[in-house]
């Protein structure tokens, strides 16, 4: 049996922001919205310390309460907070994605990032994406996504690779988020 800490993340339709904001209040849940080169997402945030079993069970609970509010659920995704070392957990299908934050000035750098992001696709072969929060301080993640079966050590030199081309281009990151994803119900979300 897995177990650990996970992250739930339900993304509903962008045309609630308002209601979406106050369920969130009601609920006790994180309120997130991204925007992003490839469509802007609304979700909410629960972190859960639990089995894998329950976790999705709980995604799928706040989902369907959702739905009863009228909210048009268009994705379920549950992310693996840190590590967990088991078997079983290296044989579930998923992904790894490096979230990789870089302060950005003005409009000819965010034009850049997403040059770059463009070029991440065709050098490196794998998912990649620009998105920022409306938050004070501007700052652009960068994501890169490989699949799981590509294993923990190739994601790990691409992000490196990653690191250093960017690098090369002038942008220094101001940090890194590592999330394994374990399930997700949308993964296209990302590239429309």
């Amino acid at each position: 049996m897995i177990s650990g800490l996970f992250e739930i993340h339900i993304t509903v339709s962008e045309n609630e922001l308002h209601r979406f904001k106050l369920y969130t209040l009601d609920n006790n849940y994180k309120f997130i919205y991204i925007i992003g080169s490839n469509g802007n997402q609304l979700m909410l945030s629960k972190y859960l310390h639990s089995t894998y079993d329950n976790c999705i069970n709980e995604a799928k609970k706040i989902s369907l309460d959702l739905i009863i509010k009228k909210f048009n659920v268009i994705r379920i995704k549950v992310e693996v907070v840190g590590s967990i070392v088991s078997p079983e957990f290296d044989k579930l299908p998923g992904y790894f994605e490096y979230h990789i934050k870089y302060p950005c000035k003005n409009s000819k750098e965010y034009e850049k990032l997403e040059q770059l992001s463009a070029d991440i696709i065709n050098i490196h072969k794998c998912k990649s994406f620009i998105s920022y929060s409306l938050k004070k301080d501007f700052k652009v993640l960068l994501t890169i996504k490989t699949p799981v079966c590509k294993g923990y050590i190739n994601a790990n030199l691409l992000k490196e690779s990653v690191l250093e081309y960017v690098g090369e281009n002038g942008f220094i990151n101001e940090g890194i988020v590592f999330e394994r994803v374990m399930y997700d119900d949308n993964e296209e979300l990302d590239e429309n």
